[in-house]
């Protein structure tokens, strides 16, 4: 998907977002969560949503991340502090409430996710 796309959805992304960096964090959530939930083979035609709302989430925390160890200045193209509770706020409202969607969807109470995202989801 493109910077427009999120845009349009609702999420807080610069339209001077590199695609690879978009490309590059859906392709990691699909690994991590989607497929985990949902099955290697599953079809994402209607889980765009889902996929875009993860996705989100991990650009918000890698940015912050590379804030946060020196590697860029404190400002970022999502519209958030970097380096604040809100984030993590912000983070975990968006990323649990679509993986908790994605486990009633797919029928399965405890799948191998890793958590790159690190939105709080814990497996008990």
């Amino acid at each position: 998907m493109t910077a427009a796309e999120y845009i349009a959805a609702g999420y807080e992304l610069s339209k001077n977002v590199d695609q690879t960096i978009i490309d590059k964090a859906e392709k990691d959530v699909k690994e991590c969560y989607i497929y985990p939930i949902l099955g290697d083979g599953a079809d994402l035609t209607n889980f765009k949503d889902e996929v875009m709302g993860l996705a989100f989430c991990l650009m918000l925390r890698r940015q912050a991340n590379k804030t946060r160890y020196g590697v860029e200045i404190k400002s970022n193209p999502y519209g958030i502090q970097a380096n604040s509770d809100n984030l993590m706020k912000e983070i975990s409202g968006i990323a649990l409430p679509i993986i908790n969607k994605l486990k009633q969807f797919a029928g399965v109470k405890n799948p191998k996710i890793k958590d790159i995202i690190d939105c709080g989801y814990y497996i008990f």
